[in-house]
């Protein structure tokens, strides 16, 4: 590995059309930030991952091989598809793979201000949300770590050193739509929700109305 393990992505993928590809399921090294020897150069394929860890078995695996041949879609993405993995176990799988740090968005606390700096279409196309700065650099949440050239490409966008760590993609995604509310749609929101609150404060405190009616 290099000196700065952080500034580069290296894997197998071949980068088409200056578009990130998803990953397939076959694994090349990842920069972690760790220490040199911290990992294996030679990552366990996704599908042998998970059948070791019993979460699909041969027949499941072939049938999704099948399926990500016709459909072109990355292997675990698949087997999310086909109801025979959840988005986090694919996320506790990849981060195993990979050797990053796996990260729960549902129970973590996202700076908002830092998450703003990637550009929600940014955010959305590469599937990542940055989460805070520490240590001089930032921690920016992934799906995919394997896709081409993914960290070089949020170095780029962000403009400072960034440190990856994996997380389940509809909680990237959710974090994402959090995160990049206009200002203009949380104002007519709290102003929506004033006025029903006033409005049911009179109406509680007015009571019922009576037409009182007299015969003559």
């Amino acid at each position: 590995m290099g000196k700065d393990t952080d500034s580069t992505l290296s894997t197998q993928a071949q980068r088409r059309g200056g578009k990130v590809k998803p990953y397939s399921g076959e694994a090349g090294p990842v920069n972690t930030g760790a220490r040199p020897g911290a990992q294996s150069d030679t990552p366990q394929k996704l599908g042998d991952l998970l059948a070791a860890k019993g979460l699909v078995n041969s027949e499941q695996l072939r049938n999704a091989l099948l399926a990500q041949s016709v459909h072109g879609q990355r292997l675990g993405s698949t087997l999310v598809n086909l109801g025979l993995l959840t988005e986090r176990e694919l996320a506790e799988a990849l981060a195993e793979q990979s050797g990053l740090e796996l990260i729960d968005l549902a129970h973590t606390e996202v700076d908002r201000e830092t998450a703003q700096q990637l550009s929600e279409s940014d955010a959305k196309r590469l599937v990542a949300v940055p989460i805070r700065v520490e240590g001089g650099r930032m921690i920016v949440a992934v799906a995919d770590p394997y896709a081409t050239e993914l960290q070089q490409e949020l170095i780029t966008l962000l403009g400072t050193p960034v440190r990856l760590q994996v997380a389940a993609g509809l909680d990237i995604l959710e974090t994402i739509s959090s995160v990049h509310v206009k200002i203009g749609e949380m104002d007519d929101a709290l102003r929506v929700f004033e006025e029903r609150a006033e409005q049911r404060k009179r109406e509680s405190t007015a009571g019922p109305t009576y037409n009182n009616m007299v015969d003559e």
